[in-house]
């Protein structure tokens, strides 16, 4: 019996010392699992600084180049011809295409409309005119 208690309590020091191993050996995967994915990070920043493998700068990049084309050109031409690139537009740049649009249409039919409408409006004073004369 006291064998098999000498025997119990050495399996039980062996379960604490494999305990103790495992803890250990847990911790050092920890750090060594913590040591890599910082690795992995700094990794990741010196790819995402390179503009070439960047997707992100690169698409800003072509934002603010789009910006800078559709600001000098909204602000550069009156009629509208060489407004706005075609590539697709926000509802404001479309809107203001629109807007363009129209108004390089009424600036240019209005010249020829002008002496018509002139017209029709010069014959409605007079007929209004004549109208009083006769009641």
């Amino acid at each position: 019996m006291e064998n098999e208690e000498v025997d119990r309590g050495q399996n039980s020091l062996s379960f604490k010392e494999k305990d103790l191993f495992n803890k250990r050996q847990r911790e050092q995967l920890a750090l060594s699992k913590d040591y890599r994915n910082k690795r992995r990070r700094k990794l990741l920043l010196k790819k995402s600084n390179n503009k070439h493998t960047n997707n992100y700068t690169q698409y800003r990049q072509q934002l603010n180049s789009e910006r800078s084309e559709w600001i000098t050109c909204n602000h550069n031409e009156v009629d509208g011809y060489q407004m706005i690139p075609s590539e697709p537009l926000p509802k404001c740049l479309k809107m203001a295409k629109l807007l363009q649009n129209a108004y390089s249409l009424r600036s240019s039919l209005f010249p020829q409309f002008q002496s018509l409408i002139g017209g029709c409006v010069f014959l409605g004073v007079v007929l209004v005119f004549t109208m009083l004369e006769v009641i």
